[in-house]
């Protein structure tokens, strides 16, 4: 038994403005964690343990830090991932959740839940503000390993 693989996040988040701003990312720190990666990525491997987090990820910190906006066109919503809240609805991030959220109890049929990535795509093309300044960590690659991730195509730059 032991560990097999990390992922890292930002403490804090836009989504708590009461420890946002005390305890978010500053450039500098994200310079340190970029120059300390490949270290990082290469002592835990020797111990079989894998860091996830793409590039993606690491250019998606440095945009928190430095507040800047990355829009993103098409994330295939729907089609790799799902996010599932507590009050029972599902959309494809935590962040279109009230614009995009389906209730569980409406996907009752196996075609209810794979109409959802063709509905939440029409959805995206009106420019949701959330895609504006996409902070979706899976659409980044946190999860992923030095890879590209899926979705980097249609990252908008």
């Amino acid at each position: 038994m032991g560990l097999d693989e990390i992922t890292f996040n930002q403490v804090g988040g836009r989504d708590r403005p009461d420890t946002w701003p005390a305890l978010r990312l500053r450039p500098e720190q994200v310079e340190v964690l970029a120059m300390a990666l490949p270290r990082l990525r290469s002592e835990l491997a020797g111990r079989g343990v894998v860091l996830r987090g793409d590039p993606a990820y690491l250019r998606r910190l440095h945009a928190s830090a430095r507040d800047l906006a990355i829009p993103v066109a098409d994330c295939a919503p729907g089609e790799h991932f799902l996010f599932i809240e507590e009050a029972g609805l599902v959309s494809p991030c935590g962040f279109t959740s009230g614009e995009l959220g389906v209730p569980v109890a409406n996907l009752d049929t196996v075609a209810a839940l794979q109409s959802l990535p063709v509905a939440w795509q029409q959805a995206q093309r009106r420019r949701l503000r959330a895609c504006a300044d996409c902070h979706s960590t899976q659409v980044f690659g946190k999860f992923d390993t030095n890879a590209a991730t899926p979705h980097q195509a249609s990252l908008m730059t």
